[in-house]
C-alpha cells in the first residue's frame, strides 16, 4: 500500500478483506484436522478468501449460463490460490 500510494498518490487507496462471502462455510468446510480442543481453546479455523472475486465470477456466470443458481467450480490462481465449489 505504502508503494502503491508514492507511486500513484492522487486516486484513493482501499484495502478489502473478503472473508465475508465464506461466512456460511459448514463446519466440516471450516475446520481443520487438528484436535478439537485446539478450535474450542483458540477458535483455529479455516477463513476463505478470494470472496470479492468468487462472488463477482459466480454473478457472472449465473448471467452468462441464465442460471440463478449454477454448478461451479472456480479457481482464483494467481500469487495466492483457492478454489470455491
Amino acid at each position: 500500500i505504502h508503494s502503491a500510494m508514492s507511486l500513484l498518490p492522487d486516486p484513493p487507496h482501499v484495502a478489502v478483506f473478503d472473508t465475508a462471502f465464506h461466512a456460511t462455510m459448514p463446519p466440516s468446510s471450516y475446520h481443520y484436522a487438528v484436535p478439537r480442543k485446539l478450535y474450542d481453546d483458540l477458535k483455529v479455523r479455516r477463513y476463505g478468501f478470494h470472496g470479492t472475486s468468487y462472488k463477482y465470477v459466480s454473478e457472472r456466470c449465473a448471467e452468462y449460463l441464465d442460471n440463478p443458481a449454477p454448478n461451479l467450480i472456480i479457481l482464483h490462481l494467481g500469487s495466492g490460490a483457492s478454489m470455491c465449489c
